[in-house]
């Protein structure tokens, strides 16, 4: 019992000092594991859920549109017809691509989350999610102040403005 009260504040402490920052979907109801990862699993009507969203933003205005697709999937498992608790697991993967430099953010995710019934109108739910991230853009796409002669970019003029790298990669964890 004991580790259990260790575990769980260091959750709350750890939990407390991230900062994040989601995918822009306005019908954020269509993508539950984005939301919250204890919703992985958590699917009253059926064993498993498949959904897909898209949105294609800022097209009356931009010349290249913000566009961000949404794949999601999860299932219950280990789920008995007697037993008052179940694991859900789930996969998500997203890409997004923004402005004429097409900077572009693909992520991949899986989700385990753990629910318990406690009573005849309680449950329980915690949850992990854990993916791969890489955003690139395409500098080939964009002009730089050193390219303006005077009235108009010209992008065939090669730039003094260097870049160490055109992508990044790194692991994102969320509870």
């Amino acid at each position: 019992m004991v580790r259990t009260g260790y575990i769980i504040c260091y959750i709350i402490l750890f939990t407390s000092i991230i900062n994040a920052q989601s995918l822009h979907f306005s019908q954020f109801n269509s993508a539950p594991l984005l939301t919250n990862p204890a919703n992985t699993g958590f699917i009253p009507d059926a064993d498993y859920r498949v959904s897909a969203i898209y949105r294609n933003q800022y097209s009356a205005i931009l010349s290249v549109p913000y566009q961000t697709f949404a794949l999601f999937g999860d299932v219950q498992a280990l789920n008995s017809k007697e037993g008052n608790g179940w694991l859900g697991l789930g996969l998500s993967l997203f890409r997004d691509q923004a402005g004429s430099g097409s900077l572009a953010t693909t992520k991949a995710y899986g989700s385990v989350a753990y629910h318990q019934i406690l009573g005849e109108a309680s449950l329980l739910s915690a949850g992990i999610t854990a993916g791969w991230i890489n955003k690139r853009i395409d500098l080939s796409k964009l002009t730089f102040p050193d390219q303006f002669d005077g009235k108009f970019f010209d992008s065939k003029q090669p730039t003094g403005v260097m870049f160490d790298n055109n992508q990044i990669n790194y692991m994102d964890i969320y509870v």
